[in-house]
């Protein structure tokens, strides 16, 4: 006889995971336009509130695409939805530009009471002028930046640029700083001294970031995003600005060998701890081996640069490669490494001092730091630029 069920959670007793998902996504979106609408009559309204409602509106819209019940009815309506996430994001920037926070009089933007538009172009009309008040004040905000720079005593330049990334800042602009410095190290030295600066002026922009410009390149490992809290690296800073800089960011293969070295020991001996001492999959004993022989080749690619160039920078460099193997392996190192760093430096730079690894995290960036210098150092040298170039 089957159990009775209970008419508050019956999927308790059939075992099913979850109760059935009842919400209407798509019902809730019509409801949020209609009242965001209606709130657009509302003069109590800051524009601040209603830009943050029109920016959900244009996120629902966009994740509405990919609903699995428009399979039910033939597809989402993509046109439709396209057009409420457009013009959710059009009032964006127009109520973020005549919020109180914006300071932009609604009469600017908004048409006012003696012209006439003709129909439908009301709302292009409305975020042209947002539009413009925007790249104003972000020209202000960009050069009150420049002269945060000038002040500091480098050369350099500024470049700043409408976001897209819909953020309640108004405007939304992203800022980033390029320093002209003749080295790495006078980079970070330069930023130690000016970060007090500008960590309070986090706030004027959607993101802030400093990169070193060095012999005409933007030294990309290098560019930090400043925040409320503090600096930290900026990773993503080639496939985000790349394209937007008048200079071309450097890459040094000798770092990314660095890194991807580091990476393949952590994963080879990270999976062997996780597998343990069972049987493997042929596809658990592929990838190892794959880790075993990715490590071993971008490690014995240092070292030939070791030899080519024997320097105290690189012994070390090597020499900490080589000691993240012991500390990872317990001393039994696994990696077909046919001379130890020390072994390897001493016979080809007499002059070495083994240095003593006490600190991983601050010995792993001043390794960083000299395979940047090392590869900048081998690259042409760019003519001297002049404060004109930089401007």
């Amino acid at each position: 006889m089957l159990p009775a069920l209970p008419f508050d959670r019956p999927e308790i007793v059939l075992s099913a995971s979850e109760a059935a998902n009842l919400s209407d996504p798509t019902g809730e979106l019509i409801t949020d336009v209609v009242a965001a609408c209606r709130r657009m009559y509302d003069a109590s309204l800051d524009g601040y509130l209603l830009a943050t409602e029109f920016q959900q509106i244009s996120k629902v819209a966009s994740s509405l695409r990919t609903y699995v019940r428009w399979s039910y009815v033939g597809g989402a309506p993509t046109s439709a939805l396209d057009r409420i996430e457009r013009t959710a994001l059009l009032l964006h920037e127009i109520f973020l530009a005549i919020g109180k926070h914006g300071g932009v009089a609604p009469s600017l933007i908004i048409m006012p009471s003696h012209q006439i538009w003709r129909a439908g172009s009301a709302l292009p009309m409305a975020h042209s002028r947002a539009r413009e008040h925007a790249l104003h004040k972000m020209e202000l905000i960009r050069s009150q930046f420049e002269g945060i720079r000038a002040k500091s005593g480098v050369d350099g330049r500024t470049i700043a640029r409408l976001s897209s990334r819909g953020a309640a800042q108004w405007p939304d602009c992203e800022l980033c700083m390029l320093v002209a410095v003749p080295s790495v190290l006078a980079y970070y030295e330069w930023l130690g001294k000016e970060i007090e600066t500008l960590k309070p002026e986090f706030g004027k922009v959607s993101s802030l970031v400093v990169a070193p410009l060095i012999d005409g390149s933007i030294v990309a490992p290098c560019a930090t995003r400043i925040l409320s809290m503090g600096p930290i690296p900026d990773i993503g800073f080639t496939k985000h600005w790349a394209n937007h800089l008048p200079y071309a960011c450097f890459t040094s293969p000798t770092l990314k060998a660095f890194e991807e070295a580091i990476e393949s020991i952590l994963i080879l001996y990270a999976s062997q701890e996780l597998f343990g001492g069972k049987a493997l999959l042929l596809e658990e004993q592929n990838f190892l081996e794959a880790c075993s022989k990715k490590a071993e080749a971008t490690i014995e690619g240092i070292q030939e640069e070791l030899r080519q160039r024997p320097t105290q920078s690189m012994a070390e460099v090597v020499q900490f490669l080589l000691a993240v193997i012991d500390i990872c392996a317990g001393q039994k190192n696994e990696l077909a490494i046919e001379m130890s760093a020390a072994d390897l430096a001493k016979q080809l730079l007499p002059s070495f001092a083994p240095v003593e690894l006490t600190d991983l995290r601050a010995t792993l960036f001043g390794c960083r730091l000299s395979l940047l210098q090392h590869d900048l150092e081998r690259q042409p040298h760019s003519e001297a630029m002049s404060v004109s170039t930089l401007t």
